[in-house]
């Protein structure tokens, strides 16, 4: 079947059938059996490799029409933060309003939108080691023992 005008199909058909098939387009081309010969197997790859073409057509333009609604996507998502910003200062006199429109942005602001960024090395020391620190300049902490933690 590799030479004939179905080759296309090879990648839907399968390997048995394509023998089958290879074997009635050359070695027994002339022998007609009851319901079986090469015109017949013929007919039939032939609607295979039409709906194959309409399979192909169909997901190019699945694949085009995926990409035409990520580009909307985008493109909603660059006017969120201003619909946001406009929302934020309209709703300023109306506390309920304020409500949703701070809610939304809790929500589906920028930390929520992106990916959570993965911050690498130590976190920063805090006001416990100023405290720790001060404790030991108080008069009642000198007389008392360290205690280990």
């Amino acid at each position: 079947m590799s030479d004939s005008k179905f080759a296309a199909l090879s990648e839907v058909l399968s390997p048995r059938t394509q023998k089958v098939v290879a074997l009635f387009e050359n070695e027994l081309r002339d022998v007609r059996f009851p319901d079986v010969d090469v015109e017949i197997l013929e007919a039939l790859l032939q609607h295979i490799l039409e709906a194959h073409v309409e399979v192909q057509k169909i997901e190019q333009a699945l694949e085009a029409a995926r990409a035409r609604r990520s580009a909307h996507v985008e493109a909603l998502d660059a006017v969120v933060p201003k619909a946001l910003a406009y929302a934020r200062v309209y709703s300023e006199s109306d506390k309920l309003l304020r409500e949703r429109v701070a809610e939304a942005d809790r929500e589906y602001g920028p930390a929520a939108a992106s990916a959570p960024s993965s911050k690498r090395g130590r976190a920063k020391k805090r006001a416990v080691e100023s405290d720790l620190f001060a404790e030991e300049t108080t008069s009642e902490t000198h007389d008392a023992q360290p205690t280990l933690m």
